[in-house]
């Protein structure tokens, strides 16, 4: 009866290990998704690169307080280009839209709509940038649908 006991113990343990792992690796995968789809925000990435600069290269204090306004600098551009480089996405994608759009039944126009519709939905809550209330300037990605899919349903 003992060893009956004992067995049922850790056969419980065993499964509340094997749940709490799979429960973490649930969350640990969440999370870097998140993050890896995540367009950080100026001030992050300029966090960032003076992090890894002042520790790889040991600056001092003084070279510290010269290089901030080059790193801020370089976030910033950094930052303009990726968001031009979303609008011109959008914009390539919204010629092909209207290109294959004559190519499509009225079913497939409306597939390719509800696509578009997802692709849009997925930049506004994956690929823009958490910022600080929009004081680092307009984050958005313009809405760049094809024309003639607009409200068509």
């Amino acid at each position: 009866m003992k060893s009956t006991s004992t067995t049922r113990l850790l056969l419980y343990i065993l499964a509340l290990f094997v749940a709490g792992g799979a429960t973490g690796a649930m969350i640990a995968a969440k999370i870097t998704k998140d993050r890896m789809f995540r367009t950080p925000s100026g001030l992050e990435l300029a966090s960032k690169m003076r992090d890894k600069l002042a520790c790889r290269l040991q600056l001092t204090p003084e070279q510290l307080e010269k290089v901030d306004p080059i790193i801020r600098d370089a976030a910033a551009q950094m930052q303009a280009l990726h968001r031009d480089w979303m609008k011109r996405i959008g914009q390539i994608t919204k010629e092909r839209n209207a290109r294959m759009a004559p190519v499509l039944t009225p079913e497939q126009q409306i597939k390719l709509e509800e696509m578009e519709n997802e692709r849009q939905e997925f930049i506004r809550k994956k690929c823009r940038p958490k910022s600080n209330g929009g004081k680092d300037g307009d984050d958005r990605v313009n809405d760049v649908r094809a024309p003639g899919f607009e409200g068509k349903k």
